[in-house]
């Protein structure tokens, strides 16, 4: 799987989480395409975000991953390296 289309995952399942702002956010088009990267403090992701973006990242593609291996993580960027990573 190339890195664009785990860019594609992780923005699907950040809007199936409901992360407020990764739909309508100015640069969305532009990190699918690999030219820049969104900070998370950009979207409003609260832990019931990150629950779900968890659940569906594990029923929709397999995707084992905690909320606790989200912290740390600053960028939708890096949540696609952490995704790359179980792919």
């Amino acid at each position: 799987m190339n890195a664009m289309e785990v860019r594609g995952i992780v923005v699907e399942a950040l809007t199936q989480a409901n992360a407020i702002g990764i739909d309508d956010h100015p640069d969305r088009e532009a990190f699918l395409a690999g030219k820049v990267d969104i900070s998370l403090d950009d979207l409003e992701i609260d832990s019931l975000a990150r629950m779900e973006f968890c659940i569906y990242l594990e029923l929709n593609f397999g995707v084992e991953v905690t909320p606790n291996e989200l912290e740390g993580i600053t960028s939708v960027e890096g949540l696609a390296s952490l995704i790359k990573g179980y792919l």
